[in-house]
């Protein structure tokens, strides 16, 4: 965690999806007549290729493919050369969460007789989740005070009982009473839209459950989870309920920081159905927590804000810690 460089982070892989894998192509065409630089983003990492004047787009192609797969390590996809002018893009692993990869290719400088006549705004195509089932049952006798699946944003939407985070909402409750009560919180990442985010986090309605949502930010939706978490641990170890509102997080936000930033009516709209908000400070464009809150937001179908902060379940659960 950059957020918490001396926690302690145990990962623990799921069963893969059994699904399709997520894909996309791009596709160059022409002769520069000018030195150019093509700027690609691949979940917020810029990667610039130049295009040097007289190159036909297949010699750029084989540049940027080289280029892009030299920074592998922090990518959630590899590229290939699909001839002419086509650069295919393809997710590590199947699942639907390749879908929220958001790519784009754009002329830096120059572009004299380039073009770019196929760019997605993401890979598509992924199907299937991964299975949290088996890995759950292995750490159910360990204790850990964030619990971050990683979910697709279509898995964070659904309110279903055997999606990702229902499963993992399920292993909580289930750990959560007596003696040896584990105490956990489980944090969910959303970069869709605040329709879905809101409807994942009122199907929990747990105040031992987190949904942090980043609006079409770059970075994927576990990304913005883990952050969040690892923020709480560094913080709540010097306070249990400390107060984190406006605590900035190192996170890649949207590529429109003035278009995608959330409206103050969004914000409480959001602030209002169990979704902790991330906003971008207008001077510097740093990612900022506007406020952690629990999904509690209902009694039924009354609203309900009595484990509405982190804070509250976070100092709650330090005071039983103590007890035990």
């Amino acid at each position: 965690f950059r957020q918490n460089p001396k926690g302690k982070l145990f990962v623990v892989a799921p069963t893969v999806s059994a699904g399709a894998v997520a894909a996309a192509t791009q596709t160059f065409a022409g002769t520069a007549t000018e030195n150019s630089t093509i700027r690609f983003r691949g979940h917020g990492r810029l990667i610039d290729v130049a295009w040097n004047s007289g190159e036909a787009e297949t010699a750029f192609v084989t540049r940027a493919v080289a280029a892009i797969n030299a920074e592998g390590a922090d990518l959630a996809f590899t590229v290939v050369d699909g001839g002419t002018g086509d650069i295919d893009y393809t997710a590590k692993y199947a699942g639907l969460w390749g879908n929220d990869i958001l790519i784009n290719a754009s002329v830096l400088s120059g572009g004299g007789g380039i073009t770019i006549s196929v760019n997605p705004a993401a890979l598509s195509g992924g199907t299937l989740e991964p299975t949290f089932t088996t890995v759950l049952a292995l750490v159910a006798t360990s204790k850990f005070r964030r619990i971050v699946p990683c979910c697709s944003n279509a898995d964070a939407t659904s309110a279903s009982a055997t999606s990702g985070p229902g499963r993992v909402e399920t292993h909580i409750d289930t750990l959560e009473t007596g003696n040896e009560a584990k105490l956990q919180v489980g944090v969910v990442g959303h970069t869709g839209t605040i329709a879905n985010a809101k409807a994942g986090a009122i199907a929990k309605n747990n105040e031992a459950m987190q949904y942090v949502f980043g609006q079409t930010f770059e970075d994927l939706p576990c990304e913005l989870a883990g952050a969040e978490a690892g923020d709480a641990l560094n913080f709540v170890t010097l306070r249990a309920n400390y107060n984190r509102i406006g605590n900035r997080l190192e996170l890649l936000g949207p590529a429109d920081a003035v278009g995608e930033k959330p409206t103050g009516a969004e914000v409480e709209d959001l602030l209002n159905n169990g979704v902790t908000p991330l906003n971008i400070e207008q001077l510097t464009g740093e990612i900022f927590v506007v406020r952690p809150i629990t999904t509690h937001s209902l009694s039924s179908t009354t609203p309900d804000y009595r484990a509405f902060d982190m804070s509250d379940t976070d100092g709650m659960y330090s005071v039983v810690e103590d007890l035990q």
